[in-house]
């Protein structure tokens, strides 16, 4: 009771432990006994203290008013909008001292947000640069995206699980694609294939959509779902269920895992149940035109580009044959090179696309 009096009246925002014990000392306070009246205290409010929580386990706050003036200093600090919701340590430590908070405490506040998931770490800059998930930008910037030539994947969720694009963002944060993402989705690339990653809030679900090469599609969704895993496993009452979307066919929606099970049997086309024709398996899950639909579009865009193509290059051989400025002919070959080049391309596309059909 002499404790909890002396708490009540002191005029400290804070008591680092060490003085705590002191002050036990000073009281005669068995030290078997402290942690139950460390709790006791905390269960009456008199203290704030986290237990368990090695971070914040060095100072027993006893006015609260102490925390949520630092913390909302940082949150309110203009720079968070300016920055999509990301400030560095040093910035941190910039506001807490302009309002007179002593460098001691500044790890402890960070650690605190942290704690209550108002920011975290950015993946390769942990503990030096941090995101504050309510400052990240509401809509989506307008992205141009060929969803129809993107290898699709979609988680379902029972609930979302609270900041879960934030944590995603944090933990790839040094894969965002020009540091592109807002509150519902962010944008990743290897140099490789690149993905756009999006949340749909009423369905409870996340889409992928990997675009970029064709042979490496699939190891880049791999890596992804990996960092996704890793979330799930936090929340052990979550249900999650992984699906592929028909792209011609919004209403459909397979199942990853039972399409991962044709394909270990050998199956090569199958008749998904709601679509007017039969899929490509090997075409859906690398994220290739896989109905007869999108095999004909893309075959019609293919020779559509080829005729252009071909008209370009009969352009460039005839400025070749008239030129007579002998430094403008060097530049004219190479055009001339670049753009067969590109002709053989899309023959070969245009051969594979074929085959497809004909399986089909």
């Amino acid at each position: 009771m002499n404790i909890k009096t002396r708490l009540e009246i002191s005029q400290q925002s804070n008591m680092e432990l060490q003085e705590f014990h002191l002050l036990c000392d000073k009281e005669g306070v068995d030290k078997s006994n402290r942690n139950e009246l460390l709790g006791l205290l905390n269960s009456l409010g008199i203290v704030t203290y986290f237990f368990n929580d090695f971070r914040l386990a060095n100072y027993l706050v006893l006015q609260p008013e102490w925390i949520s003036s630092a913390v909302n200093q940082i949150m309110s600090a203009k720079s968070l909008k300016a920055n999509q919701g990301i400030l560095t340590a040093g910035d941190i430590h910039q506001i807490l001292l302009d309002s007179s908070f002593p460098l001691r405490y500044h790890p402890y506040f960070i650690d605190l947000m942290k704690r209550f998931e108002l920011c975290f770490d950015l993946e390769d800059n942990t503990e030096t640069a941090f995101l504050f998930p309510k400052w990240m930008i509401a809509d989506a910037p307008r992205i141009r995206w060929e969803l129809h030539e993107s290898l699709a994947l979609q988680y379902q969720y029972s609930f979302l699980p609270p900041n879960l694009i934030a944590k995603l963002i944090a933990r790839v944060y040094p894969f965002l694609l020009n540091n592109t993402f807002w509150q519902d989705g962010f944008i990743l690339s290897d140099g490789k294939n690149s993905a756009l990653v999006t949340m749909n809030r009423p369905k409870n679900s996340i889409t992928f959509y990997v675009v970029g090469r064709k042979n490496t599609r699939r190891d880049f969704l791999a890596k992804m779902r990996y960092s996704f895993d890793f979330l799930h496993a936090l929340f052990p009452g979550l249900s999650v269920s992984e699906k592929v979307p028909l792209l011609d066919y919004p209403e459909v929606i397979l199942d990853y895992q039972h399409l991962l099970k044709l394909e270990e049997k050998g199956v090569e086309t199958f008749f998904p149940e709601g679509a007017e024709e039969p899929v490509l398996l090997s075409h859906l899950l690398n994220g290739l035109n896989g109905t007869k639909g999108q095999l004909r579009k893309k075959t019609s865009d293919l020779l559509e580009a080829f005729e252009k193509l071909n008209e370009r290059i009969e352009t460039f051989w005839l400025n070749y044959a008239i030129e007579r400025d002998m430094h403008k002919i060097p530049q004219i070959e190479q055009k001339i090179k670049q753009s067969e080049t590109e002709r053989e391309r899309i023959l070969d596309e245009l051969r594979e696309t074929k085959k497809a059909l004909e399986q089909l």
